[in-house]
């Protein structure tokens, strides 16, 4: 450019007024410190959402709401990510699972709720999670025996009720089914000789140890000496009410264990294998069964009624399709015979449901 004499004084206002090159290298430092400041302060708040404030679960679906599909930050000491969405969580436990092993926790969040080096869900421990998952999987390779527990109890429990199901409510009808199908089917207990409030205990006392599991397991350890502190101030402890949802759990499970000595026949494939362990892993292994079969399967239950009352189609051709099947395969036809006799009783009351 070559200012002419007219406009050289403007020029050189101009240029003046333009910032040096140092001034601009340093104008963008500043601004990229304070992106990676607003950075920071967006992870420490997506950690304290997480883990302090709300659940993991309560938490994903908040942030997916307002972030996206997957989130990710900082947990346990490593990186994670939050989804609420059931096609990536079928893409991670089903799909490609082994590219995703770690398993984020604290160890002294395990220890309160009794999976550190415990168990099977959360164990650590190798040796001791191959021999638990071994269990497991005995107790649930007798599928014919499993089918014909199921169909047997649920049938009783749909007689139980009248025609009427509007005033039922069906998450907690769900869950005390689960639980009645677990007892026989892994303790070798008569669910129909226990009392209904029994049951219910049982049931509310898996639910309590859920949500002391959710709270627990993320819970930095320094959390643990401030409540303590908070509770020796007179203040409430946040910690102490999730003990006592363990305890309570605890407690209900030794009784089903004292229940299961004198009934127990051999007849109860998990409680044979896991005979050998002592108290607390045996205790915990029920828990966790417990937990495995009675709660999240209530919840499959749950919505699966849900999404059928929400298409009738559909539920009609469940429906036709139950018929049919209950037709080919009368209750007790196939008992004995090799056949698969044990589901039709099932299929002659489900109908009745719609």
């Amino acid at each position: 450019l070559n200012p002419t004499a007219q406009n050289l004084s403007a020029w050189n206002t101009c240029a003046r007024a333009m910032p040096r090159a140092d001034s601009l290298v340093a104008l963008a430092a500043g601004g990229g410190v304070l992106l990676l400041l607003a950075s920071k302060v967006k992870e420490v708040q997506k950690w304290f959402d997480f883990t302090l404030r709300w659940t993991v679960a309560e938490a994903a679906s908040r942030y997916c709401r307002s972030h996206g599909r997957i989130v990710r930050l900082q947990l346990c000491g490593g990186p994670a990510y939050a989804t609420k969405h059931a096609d990536i969580i079928k893409h991670v436990m089903m799909i490609k699972p082994k590219n995703y092993l770690l398993r984020p926790a604290e160890s002294c969040g395990l220890d309160e709720i009794g999976m550190l080096s415990q168990g099977i869900i959360w164990n650590q421990n190798l040796e001791k999670f191959r021999h638990g998952r071994d269990c497991f999987t005995k107790a649930l390779h007798e599928l014919r025996r499993g089918t014909e527990v199921a169909s047997k109890v649920a049938s009783e429990w749909c007689q139980s009720f009248d025609a009427d199901w509007r005033d039922i409510d069906m998450m907690d009808a769900m869950g005390e089914l689960t639980v009645k199908i677990a007892l026989p089917l892994f303790f070798g207990l008569d669910s129909n000789a226990m009392e209904p409030e029994e049951i219910r205990e049982l049931r509310d006392a898996i639910k309590g140890y859920f949500e002391a599991w959710e709270f627990f397991l993320v819970k930095p350890s320094w959390y643990h000496y401030f409540d303590r502190m908070r509770r020796a101030c007179g203040g409430t402890s946040a910690c102490e009410a999730a003990r006592l949802k363990v305890e309570r759990v605890r407690k209900a499970v030794d009784i089903l264990l004292m229940r299961t000595i004198p009934a127990h026949e051999a007849t109860s494939v998990f409680l044979d294998s896991i005979g050998n362990m002592g108290h607390e892993d045996k205790r915990q292994m029920c828990i966790e069964l417990l937990l495995a079969s009675a709660d999240t399967s209530s919840v499959t239950l749950y919505y699966t009624l849900v999404l059928l009352a929400r298409s009738p189609e559909l539920t009609h051709e469940l429906r036709e399709e139950l018929q049919g099947a209950a037709r080919q395969h009368p209750p007790g036809a196939a008992a004995g015979a090799g056949g698969s006799g044990g589901g039709s009783s099932v299929c002659c009351y489900w109908p009745d449901l719609w």
